[in-house]
């Protein structure tokens, strides 16, 4: 073999471990980077756990539409789905004509598997679910019955035909309105979500038996009939049913 051919070995070896070495630089730089952005996600991940933590915690009671969308959207987004079905459903009842809360609802669902017919309300008038929330219907309540007022007043002054159908119809509405707003404020039961399994007890204790078949399964819509005393026991009803008292930790309340 003449001195060239040895250079151009020589040359060719050069290229090929220079090659080699920075494929291997660059795999480890690729496989640094990958665990690099997999602990950043990991920690936003924690990060956004805290704050839907804090968030409701601090202002249960004060969480607007818009905050219950955002926060159904980061527990979709972590993957713990009977948790934004929580909030999806307290969305659904303040805006029951969104229809991106509507979506995620439904998304929820299908992620758990459970038939999407499911409601988060049982309003007395069907017509008004899905087109009034409770607050736009008290809201709504004094208006037409103002109206329905002033329409038989000018009905009695001017014996007008119209009158009277507007009469009629202002006060029929008042009326439907004031029925549903109070069967939904005094005797339509809560609604909440399983959000952890559990198992349905005769009595409000962990000490009695469970009762038989009573396994409560995470994203399973139930009524709630009473609070215990002590606020740590629900007395609730399946839609298959079933009664009993289920831990309230194991519970999430959409209204």
């Amino acid at each position: 073999m003449s001195s060239k051919d040895n250079h151009l070995l020589l040359g060719a070896l050069l290229l090929i471990i220079a090659a080699t070495v920075g494929y291997l630089f660059s795999a480890k730089g690729a496989i640094s980077t990958e665990e690099q952005l997999q602990g950043l996600f990991s920690r936003q991940q924690e990060l956004r756990q805290s704050l839907l933590t804090w968030l409701v915690e601090q202002n249960p009671e004060k969480i607007d539409a818009t905050l219950a969308r955002h926060i159904a959207d980061s527990y979709f987004e972590l993957g713990q789905y009977p948790w934004a079905l929580v909030y999806y459903g307290r969305a659904k009842a303040l805006t029951p004509r969104d229809r991106a809360v509507q979506g995620g609802w439904q998304s929820s669902l299908q992620k758990m598997g459970i038939e999407s017919n499911s409601s988060s309300s049982h309003r007395l008038f069907m017509p008004f679910e899905g087109l009034l929330s409770l607050q736009e219907a008290i809201a709504l309540l004094p208006l037409c019955s103002f109206l329905s007022l002033l329409s038989f007043f000018g009905y009695v002054w001017l014996r007008r035909r119209e009158l009277q159908g507007a009469t009629v119809l202002w006060a029929a509405m008042a009326l439907f309105l004031a029925g549903d707003i109070f069967y939904s404020k005094y005797m339509m039961p809560a609604k909440a979500v399983v959000v952890a399994p559990a198992q349905l007890y005769p009595f409000p204790s962990l000490k009695a038996i469970a009762l038989e078949q009573s396994l409560l399964v995470p994203g399973d819509l139930i009524d709630v009939i009473e609070i215990s005393s002590d606020g740590r026991w629900l007395k609730v009803s399946t839609s298959d049913k079933r009664f009993g008292y289920a831990p309230y930790t194991a519970l999430g309340l959409i209204n």
